[in-house]
C-alpha cells in the first residue's frame, strides 16, 4: 500500500513539474521556443501523442487496478463531485455533439481528427487520479504540505523566467526595445497563482516558521517582478484584482492594529511614487504606460485606443467571434471548423478559430453545452472556495476563490482552462485539493 502511494506521489509531482515547464502547444514553433533553456514540448513521442497522453495512460492503468483490481470495492466514480461530472459530460455528450457537428457541417478533419477527444480524456483521467489516488485519505496538514511543494515548483519556474530574461532570451517587445519578462502566455497562470498563494499564506498563516515566511516573501517578489515587468495588461488586471480581494478578506477577518494599517498605506504610497520615478514622468505624460493600461477599454469604446496599447485587431476578433457564435450558437463549429469562420473586421493574418475571448472561443469549440459547463466550472468552484474559507476558516478556499476571480477577468481577452492542457491540469489539481478540504470540514 505504501509503495503505491509513494509511486502515485512521485508521478503527481512529476506531472506538475512538466506542466509548469511545458508549453500547452506540443509541437515546437520557432517563434515561441527560441531561446528556451528548458522546454519539454520539444520532445515528441509517437504520432500525435505527447507527454500528457503518456501520463494519462499511466494514470488510467493505476485507476483500473485500484478500482477494479482484487480486494477493491469496485466503486468506479469514487468520491462524487461536480468536477468529475463536468469532465464526464465533456468527454461523452460534448464529444459526441462535436463530431456530429463535424459531420453535419462537412468539416475536414486535420491530422487524426481526435485531438479534442484525447484532450478531454486526459482531463477526465487526471481528475479521477488526483482525487481517488493522490489526495485520497489526505488530512489538512498534508494538503498544506502539498500546496507548499507546489509553491516551490512555481517559484522555481519564476526564477527560471527571470534568469532567462537577464540572459537576453525571450520574445522581443512589440515596441522595439528589449524583451518582456514572463512573456510566455501559457505560463502566465502559474505566475499569478504563485503571487496569490504567497500573499495569502503570508497574511493568514501567522504561526508558520521563518523559513516558510521567507519562501512566501521570495514568491511575492519573484511573481510581482514577472507580472509587473511583463507589460501584459491582463497580468496587471489579475494582480490588482488578486491584491484587492486578499486585502479585503485580510482586513475583514484578521485583527489588524491601526499602526499596521498606517504602515501599509504609507508603504503603498511609497511604492506608487517610487514606481513613477522609476518609470519616468515623461513616459507617463506621453501616455506610454497609461495607454498600455487603459486600451483594454477599446472593447467598449474605440476612443480609448492608443498607439502603445491594444490595436483594433483584438476588438475585431471579438466582434467576429460573437458574429460566428450567433450563427452557430447550439453546436458551435469545433476546433476543426476554422474554414467555417466568417471574418469581416479582422485582418488577413488573423485566421483560425482564435477570437481573443475565452467565453466565445469555448462556445465555438464545444457548443452551448460546453459553454454552460465552462461557466459552471468557474461559478461552482468560486462558491466552493468561498464556503471553505468562510465556513471552515481554511486558506485553501481563499486561494482558489481569488485565483478563479482573477482568471475570469483574464478570460475576457485570453483563453485559460479547457484550451491549455497544462493550465487545465492546474485547475483540476487546485480545485481537487479544495474539494478534499471541504470533505474534511476543517
Amino acid at each position: 500500500m505504501s509503495r503505491r502511494i509513494t509511486i502515485s506521489t512521485i508521478l503527481m509531482y512529476t506531472l506538475l513539474f512538466v506542466c509548469i515547464n511545458t508549453s500547452h502547444s506540443w509541437f515546437p514553433y520557432p517563434e515561441t521556443s527560441a531561446g528556451e533553456i528548458l522546454r519539454f514540448d520539444k520532445i515528441l513521442l509517437f504520432g500525435e501523442a505527447d507527454i500528457y497522453h503518456l501520463f494519462a495512460g499511466l494514470f488510467f492503468v493505476m485507476l483500473f487496478y485500484v478500482k477494479l483490481g482484487p480486494n477493491n470495492d469496485r466503486n468506479i466514480l469514487g468520491d462524487r463531485n461536480y468536477l468529475k461530472y463536468i469532465f464526464l459530460i465533456y468527454f461523452i455528450p460534448v464529444s459526441i455533439l462535436m463530431y456530429l457537428t463535424i459531420y453535419i457541417k462537412n468539416i475536414k478533419l486535420e491530422g487524426l481528427g481526435v485531438g479534442p477527444f484525447m484532450l478531454l480524456f486526459i482531463y477526465l483521467v487526471v481528475t479521477f487520479y488526483v482525487q481517488d489516488i493522490f489526495l485520497k485519505d489526505k488530512n489538512r496538514r498534508q494538503l498544506v504540505n502539498i500546496v507548499t511543494v507546489f509553491e516551490i515548483l512555481l517559484l522555481c519556474r519564476c526564477f527560471y523566467s527571470s534568469v532567462k530574461y537577464m540572459l537576453g532570451f525571450g520574445a522581443p517587445s512589440l515596441f522595439g526595445w528589449g524583451v518582456r519578462l514572463g512573456t510566455e502566455n501559457d505560463f502566465a497562470d502559474f505566475f499569478i497563482l504563485l503571487f496569490i498563494i504567497a500573499l495569502v499564506r503570508l497574511l493568514f498563516c501567522k504561526n508558520e516558521s521563518i523559513r516558510y515566511r521567507i519562501l512566501h516573501i521570495l514568491g511575492l517578489i519573484a511573481s510581482s517582478c514577472v507580472c509587473i515587468f511583463s507589460f501584459r495588461r491582463y497580468f496587471w488586471a489579475e494582480l490588482l484584482a488578486a491584491t484587492g480581494i486578499i486585502f479585503f478578506f485580510h482586513y475583514r477577518f484578521n485583527k489588524v492594529v491601526f499602526t499596521k494599517k498606517v504602515t501599509c498605506v504609507c508603504s503603498l504610497i511609497a511604492l506608487i511614487i517610487g514606481s513613477i520615478l522609476f518609470v519616468g514622468p515623461n513616459k507617463i505624460a506621453d501616455n506610454y504606460y497609461v495607454g498600455r493600461s487603459l486600451t483594454f477599454l477599446t472593447l467598449i469604446n474605440p476612443r480609448f485606443d492608443s498607439p502603445y496599447g491594444t490595436d483594433s485587431g483584438h476588438r475585431a476578433e471579438i466582434a467576429d467571434g460573437w458574429y460566428n457564435v450567433k450563427r452557430n450558437w447550439l453546436l458551435g463549429i469545433t476546433p476543426f471548423g476554422r474554414e467555417k469562420i466568417k471574418r469581416f473586421e479582422t485582418a488577413g493574418w488573423q485566421v483560425g478559430v482564435f477570437v481573443h475571448n475565452a467565453y466565445l472561443q469555448v462556445w465555438l469549440f464545444y457548443g452551448l453545452l460546453g459553454f454552460i459547463l465552462f461557466v459552471f466550472l468557474y461559478v461552482k468552484s468560486m462558491w466552493l472556495g468561498y464556503i471553505v474559507f468562510i465556513k471552515f476558516k481554511n486558506i485553501l478556499g481563499l486561494i482558489l476563490l481569488t485565483f478563479l476571480i482573477s482568471q475570469t477577468i483574464k478570460n475576457i481577452v485570453w483563453p485559460t482552462a479547457i484550451f491549455f492542457t497544462n493550465v487545465t491540469i492546474l485547475y483540476i489539481f487546485l480545485i481537487s485539493i479544495v474539494i478534499r478540504a471541504s470533505r474534511l470540514k476543517v
